[in-house]
């Protein structure tokens, strides 16, 4: 019977130290200060469990642009069945939850040997149910380490929204750097420089047809010119005059378009292949995000 009596006594304080402490999360958080806010909503989750005190470290943790943290105690808010979300909040907690995921990069790691360990910022990640790794927007190190191998070490620049498998490969200590897999790939060509250099050599193209037009207007004008210095009344030279000058025009513009185009694509060719291959992360182009990982 006294058992009984100091278990449900137990249970009543704990109730009412959680209350307290919600209560003051809730000041924290009206006043902006969110650390503490997240701080005290999570003490007032252990002595007493609920979706709404979960919902409220997720927001404060969003506050804070902890986002994988947000992320995750949101999403545990939306599922949990201690004193549940009301419609309202469910709405908004799917809302933020949607605003966080812009913050966040999903992320599998497929390395050799299996056996290998990946560190990111110098710790062990925390991975996903499904076995993926969620990192927030930034700059991140990755390390990865096995024994007998070379440690890969590289940053990796996160930007929201990524979903991606990155393959990183570990040599074995006693071998050349890159003898195992040569890089057999020469100079590839992406889809903006083909564009490129097929859009300026078919301008190439119109000028040279533009050059024969050109040559033929300038025949008929001499023949007009040679009929009248012999006595006789060409009608139409002025036509003639404004049509060699169109044509000299429209070839001058082609050719020049021409040529900048396949220059272009010949040094965006040339100097991807250099520079861009080495970098990690995703870089923005002309048309397009051009994202490449390299370890």
């Amino acid at each position: 019977m006294a058992l009984g009596v100091l278990v449900a006594f137990s249970s009543t304080a704990g109730a009412q130290n959680a209350r307290s402490l919600t209560r003051d999360a809730l000041s924290e958080f009206e006043r902006g200060n969110f650390e503490e806010a997240r701080a005290l909503f999570l003490r007032a989750h252990e002595l007493e469990p609920s979706a709404r005190l979960e919902r409220g470290a997720g927001m404060a943790a969003f506050e804070v642009r902890d986002y994988v943290q947000a992320y995750r105690l949101l999403q545990r808010a939306l599922v949990s069945e201690d004193r549940p979300l009301t419609d309202e909040q469910r709405a908004e907690t799917e809302a933020l939850i949607g605003r966080t995921q812009a913050f966040l990069g999903r992320f599998r790691f497929s390395v050799q040997p299996a056996e290998a360990s990946v560190q990111i910022d110098l710790r062990a990640p925390e991975r996903e149910a499904d076995g993926t790794i969620l990192l927030a927007v930034g700059e991140h190190s990755v390390v990865v380490e096995a024994e007998g191998y070379r440690s890969r070490e590289q940053q990796l620049e996160v930007r929201g929204g990524e979903d991606e498998t990155l393959i990183i490969r570990l040599e074995m200590e006693g071998t050349t750097a890159g003898a195992e897999e040569p890089d057999e790939r020469g100079r590839e060509m992406d889809a903006l420089s083909w564009a490129l250099i097929g859009g300026g050599a078919g301008f190439l193209a119109l000028a040279g047809a533009g050059i024969g037009g050109w040559a033929y207007a300038g025949g008929e004008l001499s023949t007009c010119r040679d009929f009248e210095a012999a006595g006789g009344h060409c009608a139409n030279e002025p036509t003639l005059e404004t049509r060699r000058r169109t044509m000299a025009t429209l070839t001058l513009v082609a050719g020049v378009t021409g040529l900048v185009g396949v220059t272009m694509g010949m040094l965006r060719w040339l100097w991807s292949d250099d520079d861009e291959d080495e970098r990690a992360g995703c870089s923005p182009g002309l048309l397009a995000l051009d994202c490449r990982w390299r370890f």
